[in-house]
């Protein structure tokens, strides 16, 4: 009895993990066939798999770049804020904020006129949409492309324009007086100033010039401004007017010289322009004793003016004003005369 009771025993233990090992291998090949299938595993393996390591997101900076300390910003970007505007609410997260001040900075820098300016009013547009377009489910790669593009552009052209103006903060003594008492009153920047001083040449009486710089009836193709001294405007013979310091002559050439390149621009390429005939001098310009002049070339002039349209606008309100105060002399010296006969 004692050695079937034994028997007994140890079969049933012998039964029991027999089970047991069914039981674990048949475990075993399901989850093998769950993960296959991609179902969901056992509870236990949720539970160690999630202890292990955080599920990475499909979205956003974090598929962008798989890296956790990225989650917080894109989280804080995308994140639903409540704002309240008198009686309006309003649901926005601040990429969407960032959208809406990228478009309003870019729609103001298309009504600025300074340059600088502009430029620094599209670069935080720029800034803005690309902060719209790249916090997102899925970010805008191709107008992010684009918008790196534009922003690089308005960089250089920011670096540029802020080296324009460093260059131009010094002029020497004698340029400095001529921007302050003729072209910086009329609107002219000084970094235009520079530019317009680049192309010019400076002359001396009896160096470089031989004391009739503009002749009656023949080609004039130089624009010059008397920086000290004086000369005489001589028609047919006869004085008519004289030049003092900072007054221009061969303007009245220049403008139709201007004249000229807009109709062949018009009509078509403007190629080289050399060949493009000169106005003719309506009067000579004999220079006094101890004159200093600047003096630009026509050809030279249009181009940097073409180039600049600012310094455009302003040179050729520089040289209005110089001919109306010319008329205005030339209205009173008659008067002026008359009225010292009578007082002789």
């Amino acid at each position: 009895t004692q050695f079937f009771h034994t028997a007994t025993s140890i079969r049933y233990a012998f039964n029991m993990n027999g089970l047991r090992m069914i039981q674990s291998s048949f475990e075993s090949r399901k989850y093998l066939m769950r993960s296959c299938l991609n179902l969901q595993p056992p509870r236990r393996f949720r539970v160690k798999r999630r202890c292990l390591t955080t599920k990475p997101p499909t979205d956003g900076v974090g598929a962008a770049s798989g890296k956790n300390q990225s989650r917080w910003l894109y989280d804080l970007m995308v994140k639903k804020r409540s704002l309240s505007f008198h009686k309006f609410e309003f649901n926005i997260s601040f990429s969407e904020l960032a959208g809406h001040a990228g478009f309003v900075v870019l729609a103001k820098s298309y009504l600025e006129s300074e340059p600088l300016v502009l430029r620094q009013l599209a670069l935080g547009a720029f800034f803005g949409l690309s902060a719209f377009q790249y916090f997102r489910p899925q970010p805008l790669w191709l107008p992010l492309r684009w918008n790196a593009a534009f922003i690089s552009i308005n960089l250089g052209m920011i670096l540029l324009i802020l080296k324009d103006r460093k260059e131009a903060e010094h002029f020497p003594d004698w340029e400095e007086e001529i921007y302050q008492e003729l072209f910086m009153p009329n609107g002219v920047s000084r970094p235009d100033f520079l530019n317009l001083m680049k192309i010019a040449t400076r002359y001396e009486a009896g160096v470089g010039c031989d004391g009739c710089l503009a002749k009656q009836n023949q080609e004039q193709s130089k624009l010059c401004l008397i920086t000290r001294g004086g000369a005489d405007v001589i028609r047919d013979g006869k004085q008519i007017a004289s030049l003092q310091k900072y007054q221009f002559f061969g303007e009245m050439s220049y403008i139709a010289y201007r004249q000229t390149m807009s109709a062949r621009m018009i009509d078509s390429d403007p190629g080289d322009l050399s060949d493009v005939p000169k106005p003719k001098a309506t009067a000579d310009i004999v220079i006094k004793s101890n004159t200093e002049l600047i003096v630009w070339n026509f050809d030279e002039l249009y181009t940097l003016n073409a180039s600049r349209p600012t310094l455009r606008n302003t040179f050729l309100t520089s040289i209005a004003h110089d001919l109306i105060d010319k008329l205005v002399a030339e209205k009173l010296q008659p008067t002026r005369t008359k009225f010292n006969q009578n007082q002789t």
